[in-house]
């Protein structure tokens, strides 16, 4: 965003609006933050130890792959009840029955629902 000199007039309760927004927007980033539980890198070390141990006279171009390929091993795991919390707070109850259930749901209740994370 570009940043425009200069003042700007805007009542109590625009600014009061925007404070709250910047709450909300803060309060979900520290949310977010944990939402990764934790990586499992077993493969990428096995794979790395391999790169490691490889002739030197393999090119730049073949090591970035490698280390690519490498890369693509790790499997992150996600934080289900942030995930959970998350679907709660923001799923559209107005798209269906179905949704509106589940935006009434527990934590607890929604646990009992499998998460499926598409690509």
């Amino acid at each position: 965003m570009r940043k425009v000199e200069g003042t700007a007039t805007i009542s109590i309760e625009e600014l009061d609006r925007l404070r709250e927004r910047e709450q909300w927007y803060n309060d979900l980033r520290g949310k977010l933050k944990n939402i990764v539980g934790k990586l499992d890198t077993e493969e990428y070390d096995k794979e790395m130890k391999k790169i490691d141990d490889s002739p030197d006279d393999i090119s730049d171009e073949e090591l970035d792959a490698l280390i690519k390929q490498a890369a693509g091993t790790v499997k992150i795991i996600l934080n289900g009840e942030i995930i959970r919390k998350l679907i709660i707070e923001f799923i559209d109850d107005t798209k269906s029955e179905v949704h509106y259930a589940i935006s009434e749901m527990s934590t607890e209740e929604l646990k009992e629902i499998p998460l499926i994370i598409g690509g």
